[in-house]
């Protein structure tokens, strides 16, 4: 059996940090956090369908976003979660990727808990 050079060293190989993996670090260090949270609706026709959410911070009902650059498809998709988002009674929060690798941005998060009063 092979084993990978970096097992016997006994070092992991280094990821690269996305920006969803910095800002939820950041808000780990205040709220409950979940990443990759699946969420299960049932749609207009009645059919059950399962949306995943990447950031989450359940006690707020609070969707934190980061916004990647997009093409059509991707905004109409974004638009139909936040309907679904929405209805379902969850509050949606979005940064820029350059927002989410700083710190300073944490204050949108917290004013829209704020805003929403959950």
């Amino acid at each position: 059996m092979r084993i990978p050079v970096h097992q016997l060293k006994g070092k992991a190989p280094r990821r690269e940090e996305t920006p969803d993996d910095l800002f939820a670090a950041l808000l780990s260090k205040t709220y409950n956090v979940s990443r990759d949270k699946a969420f299960d609706y049932t749609d207009a026709q009645g059919k059950k369908q399962t949306m995943i959410m990447g950031i989450v911070i359940p006690k707020h009902k609070m969707i934190v976003e980061i916004q990647q650059k997009q093409d059509t498809k991707g905004i109409i998709a974004e638009i139909a979660r936040d309907k679904v988002a929405r209805a379902n009674g969850w509050s949606i929060c979005r940064l820029s990727e350059r927002d989410a690798r700083n710190e300073e941005e944490f204050w949108q998060v917290k004013r829209e808990i704020e805003r929403s009063g959950k």
